[in-house]
C-alpha cells in the first residue's frame, strides 16, 4: 500500500517534549504537505497536539494519526476472503451461536460500502464554486 500516492482525508499531529514550539511542528508540516495528496475541500487538514511533559526516558516523540484512502485496498481485500469463506459457510457455525447470518451480510454490506466510499474519496475532484456578484 502506498499511502503517499494515496489521498489524504486528514492528519492530526501529536507531539510530546520540553522546547517543542508549534512553529517547528508547522514547518515540517510545511515541508511535508507538497509531498501529499490532499482531498480537494480540506488542503489544511492538519490538527497539531502539544504537550510540554515528555515521554519516559525521551526528549521528545511525535505521533502522526492520518485518514487515508489507501485503507480501501486493505478493506477491499478483506472483503473478498470473507466473501470467499461465507459462500461455502466456512467456520460460519463458529459465530451463528452469536450472530444470524443477516447480520454477517449486513456487516459484509457495510464493508464494501467502506471501500466503495473510499474509492469515490480517492477520485474526488474540486467542484468549481460560482461568486456572488453583488447587486448594486
Amino acid at each position: 500500500v502506498n499511502q503517499r500516492a494515496s489521498t489524504y482525508l486528514a492528519a492530526g499531529v501529536i507531539v510530546r517534549g520540553r522546547n517543542v514550539q508549534v512553529s517547528d511542528i508547522n514547518r515540517n508540516i510545511d515541508r511535508l504537505r507538497p509531498k501529499l495528496k490532499m482531498i480537494p475541500w480540506n488542503t489544511d487538514g492538519f490538527k497539531i497536539g502539544l504537550c510540554s511533559a515528555p515521554p519516559a526516558h525521551q526528549p521528545y516523540s511525535a505521533l502522526c494519526l492520518a485518514n487515508n484512502c489507501a485503507i480501501r485496498g486493505v478493506v477491499g481485500g478483506l472483503a473478498d476472503r470473507f466473501s470467499k469463506l461465507f459462500r461455502v459457510r466456512a467456520h460460519v457455525h463458529h459465530y451463528t451461536e452469536y450472530l444470524e447470518l443477516q447480520e454477517m451480510q449486513a456487516a459484509y454490506r457495510r464493508v464494501r460500502q467502506l471501500a466503495s466510499d473510499y474509492e469515490a474519496l480517492e477520485n474526488a475532484v474540486p467542484r468549481v464554486r460560482r461568486r456572488i456578484t453583488p447587486v448594486v
